[in-house]
């Protein structure tokens, strides 16, 4: 994988794969100082490529929690079994 690294021809998306997947191993070999180096060049092209629209999320957030609200909303009619009384 480090090899691949090396190849001038991949771009940054497979970049970023590269880094965290050696991070991965690095992490798992107890390689920390090595990993967390591999997991920050990572992230580093990603906050160099990605393109971030706080509008957009901000809209996807609203009907998350929306979604959300619809889902956990209490009954407005209290179910049968929670209404009788015990003998």
């Amino acid at each position: 994988m480090r090899a691949l690294l090396d190849n001038a021809g991949i771009g940054d998306a497979h970049r970023v794969f590269l880094h965290f997947a050696i991070g991965k191993v690095l992490d798992d070999l107890a390689e920390y100082r090595q990993a967390m180096w591999h997991f920050d060049q990572a992230n580093e092209i990603r906050r160099r490529t990605a393109r971030f629209d706080g509008p957009d999320l901000a809209e996807h957030v609203d009907r998350l929690v929306a979604a959300t609200r619809r889902i956990s909303s209490p009954p407005t009619k209290p179910m049968a079994w929670a209404t009788r009384r015990r003998s």
